[in-house]
């Protein structure tokens, strides 16, 4: 999970390094080909507690619950809030789950848009979700998607001490759900994806007309206990490569619909003195093939430990890094 990972399930707050973009560069025939860091304000999830939207919740991420594992625990709340901690901690929830709704988290990766004539589209951007709430263990039920985020204006923070104002309104032109119907995606100990193994409940079941009136299960939505994506290259209109951190691995999509194109394919270990290939590859404790199928069927091996991970045929890696930004493959 990179740094923007954290969520304000409130009307959100992100940090996002999001180039300038909206009706005031189109205007003047301008589209800045360069980002800038700054503070986006994109309303897409529900206020607290009361269930009132003002987002409005994209219709795909609305009424699916998600957030199980983030419920508090009676007055000792087992996942602290902000406020529980005098918002000691940047990794806090404004409040606890689970939620009527997939609230939005920060983005990993963040791509120009490219539109089905191959051109970049001005001021649209696809944004990768992060996992959802931190890990593997806490993000089975947050379904992975893209994005389609348009900027209205310019913006920036003292950047260079400019004069547009130091908010902006980000609006969603689209989410593509990130699903694999094709089956491609498996791990080599037979392991399938989250959704064929258990779902928070029925409203994974319900039929979506964003799916074609699949729902979430029979389209095979992938979660954050599948990957935890952190890169995203878009190669045009219908391709792209996703980069994911648990094995780590990268996966081939359709970038007009998130749907899967392809299996995984997980990276080699080079040997640091031949700079070959040593027959091995990577892994982390996050990575299905150190579950057996027998719990991954039950939910009981949400993730793995170190131990576990050194002590397997594969080399694990850091617990954070992997493909991190994939923007040169584009």
């Amino acid at each position: 999970c990179s740094r923007l990972c954290s969520f304000m399930p409130a009307a959100l707050l992100t940090s996002l390094a999001l180039a300038s973009g909206g009706d005031f560069l189109t205007r003047n025939g301008l589209s800045l080909e360069h980002y800038l860091v700054g503070q986006a304000h994109y309303a897409g999830t529900k206020s607290f507690g009361t269930g009132t939207s003002i987002g409005p919740v994209p219709t795909v991420l609305d009424g699916i619950t998600s957030g199980t594992e983030k419920a508090a625990d009676g007055n000792s709340p087992s996942n602290p809030t902000c406020s529980d901690t005098d918002f000691a901690s940047a990794w806090c929830g404004m409040e606890a789950g689970p939620w009527d709704y997939v609230p939005s988290v920060g983005f990993s990766d963040i791509e120009r848009y490219m539109d089905a004539t191959g051109q970049v589209a001005a001021n649209q951007f696809l944004c990768l979700t992060d996992n959802g709430f931190g890990n593997a263990a806490n993000s089975w039920d947050y379904p992975l998607h893209l994005n389609l985020i348009e900027l209205n204006f310019p913006f920036a923070y003292r950047h260079g001490e400019a004069t547009f104002p130091k908010w902006n309104t980000a609006v969603s032109k689209g989410i593509m759900l990130l699903h694999d119907p094709d089956g491609h995606i498996r791990w080599e100990n037979g392991a399938d994806i989250q959704v064929a193994y258990k779902v928070p409940d029925g409203t994974w079941e319900t039929p979506k007309a964003e799916l074609g009136g699949a729902s979430y299960k029979s389209a095979r939505v992938l979660t954050g206990r599948d990957f935890d994506v952190e890169g995203f290259a878009m190669i045009n209109h219908t391709y792209g490569i996703i980069g994911d951190e648990l094995m780590p691995a990268l996966f081939p999509i359709d970038a007009s619909t998130g749907k899967v194109k392809g299996p995984m394919v997980r990276t080699p270990d080079i040997d640091s003195t031949t700079g070959e290939f040593n027959g091995k590859y990577l892994t982390s404790k996050g990575d299905k093939v150190h579950c057996s199928l027998a719990d991954l069927a039950t939910n009981e091996c949400k993730i793995s430990d170190d131990a576990t991970a050194d002590a397997s045929e594969y080399v694990r890696h850091g617990s954070s890094g992997g493909y991190e930004g994939l923007v040169s493959l584009g």
